[in-house]
């Protein structure tokens, strides 16, 4: 006889590579498949999310409130339930948050560069400008030079 559980959904024997187990009210054994994970999504889940994971029946409103034999409600699971999905809530915002803190830092960095790239293509453009104007200056002047020059030797 195995010492392995059986899954919840299914019945079958659950092997510990497929192993899911609800940390909700339930703590029921469920296979990844039964769960509604494809094979690739179980093997790239984390371990720690493996350990906090809480089936679809534990998550529903009608299974926060449980109730006790004598018919009150459980505050206690109640409490517990929201603790963790306070605690998931939490780490996720926080992952979200830095994240975000580091697209904006990392953002702010490429717009003080172009910023930067920016200023110094403006000094290039109005030292280009000052060049242009001045050869143009020199050309009028070796026109008119040249032209002098044509009308002494046409006299």
């Amino acid at each position: 006889m195995s010492s392995n559980p059986d899954c919840t959904v299914c019945g079958e024997e659950i092997l510990v590579q497929d192993l899911l187990l609800c940390n909700g009210v339930c703590k029921s054994n469920y296979h990844s498949l039964c769960a509604g994970f494809t094979a690739t999504q179980f093997k790239k889940f984390p371990n720690q999310k493996k350990t906090k994971w809480i089936c679809t029946t534990c998550t529903t409103p009608e299974a926060v409130i449980t109730k006790t034999s004598d018919g009150h409600v459980d505050f206690a699971v109640m409490l517990n339930n929201i603790h963790s999905q306070n605690t998931e809530l939490k780490a996720f915002m926080t992952t979200k948050f830095d994240e975000l803190t580091s697209s904006i830092k990392q953002n702010s960095s490429v717009i003080h560069d172009l910023m930067s790239t920016i200023a110094e293509l403006q000094n290039s453009n109005l030292a280009l400008q000052s060049k242009q104007s001045q050869l143009e200056n020199e050309n009028i002047n070796t026109n008119k030079q040249i032209m002098n020059s044509n009308k002494k030797l046409s006299n």
